[in-house]
């Protein structure tokens, strides 16, 4: 039989499960007019925690009544709390059009500035390593 605490954690989980879908990191892509395709990234932080307790009674002598395939261990009182929280935050958009381009949000840190100009340095190191591959 399973500890209630399993039961508990289980039942926060499966609730948090629901809630974490991939459209939500990465947005529903939308149309504009000029052609281009705008696509929202979030960042998606998740926590959770859970704990619980058995305890004894304060009089040891006073016996809990048994229930039927019940051991010692199942009879004790049991309290337990859960608490999950899921934080969605805003990051950056993806533009598709003639190139794609990362828009962030907020004022644009290093790894953004390098996730943004990835496809211009992939061109300019395959450009590169074509010359020293003719020699030149």
């Amino acid at each position: 039989m399973a500890h209630p605490l399993e039961k508990l954690m289980d039942t926060v989980l499966a609730n948090l499960k629901g809630m974490v879908d991939v459209s939500t990191v990465v947005g529903q892509p939308v149309q504009t007019q000029d052609g281009n395709v705008v696509v929202p990234v979030s960042r998606m932080t998740l926590g959770f925690v859970a704990g619980g307790s058995d305890w004894q009674e304060s009089q040891p002598e006073q016996e809990l009544p048994k229930k039927q395939g019940e051991s010692e261990q199942q009879q004790l009182p049991f309290g337990a709390g859960s608490a999950g929280v899921v934080v969605v935050a805003p990051v950056g958009f993806l533009v598709v059009g003639r190139e794609i381009r990362y828009l962030p949000v907020s004022g644009g840190s290093v790894y953004e500035r390098l996730l943004e100009k990835a496809p211009e340095m992939l061109v300019l190191l395959d450009r590169v390593l074509a010359r020293v591959c003719r020699g030149e």
